[in-house]
């Protein structure tokens, strides 16, 4: 069990781990309202604990948005789903992207948004990140009732992709 782990909140729904750094989601966490979501780092250090190292929450963190569902790491970036976000329209969901910095902290570097999605599309229901590559998952093409999307970015932000800053 990790140290500093909350209890309840769902915490374990969702787990990554890259070298000695390991990502925990705890989508039910309260930190603005029911369900607000956060995701749990930990770094590995040389006795063999892991302590916590930050906990991170969406910039724009709101109730319900269930952020902390979907977690994924490579490096010093962490990918963290938030299946029902309602920024595109009602549940249409959001990925968003943490980078960690000098200081060791892990700021909200961009938030990716699918213009295109419908209501209840669920964007951010599973990610995944590769060197400068971001899957996105969502239980639900728009128009297509249950099918399923995967959304791959490439060099996400910065090749004029939607994306929000982190402010």
């Amino acid at each position: 069990q990790m140290k500093g782990a909350p209890k309840g909140y769902k915490f374990g729904s969702s787990v990554a781990i890259d070298g000695d750094r390991v990502v925990v989601g705890a989508p039910s966490d309260k930190f603005k309202g029911n369900d607000t979501g956060s995701a749990s780092i930990y770094e590995r250090h040389n006795d063999g604990t892991y302590p916590l190292k930050a906990v991170i929450y969406a910039n724009d963190a709101y109730w319900a948005n269930f952020f902390g569902g979907a977690v994924a790491i490579d490096k010093d970036h962490v990918i963290v789903g938030a299946s029902d976000n309602n920024e595109a329209a009602l549940k249409a969901g959001a990925a968003y992207i943490f980078e960690s910095d000098s200081k060791g902290n892990y700021p909200q570097k961009y938030k990716l948004i699918n213009e295109k999605s419908g209501t209840w599309e669920h964007f951010g229901t599973s990610v995944s990140v590769s060197a400068r590559r971001v899957l996105v998952g969502s239980l639900k093409g728009k128009g297509a009732s249950g099918t399923g999307t995967a959304w791959l970015y490439h060099d996400p932000c910065v090749s004029g992709l939607v994306c929000d800053d982190g402010d």
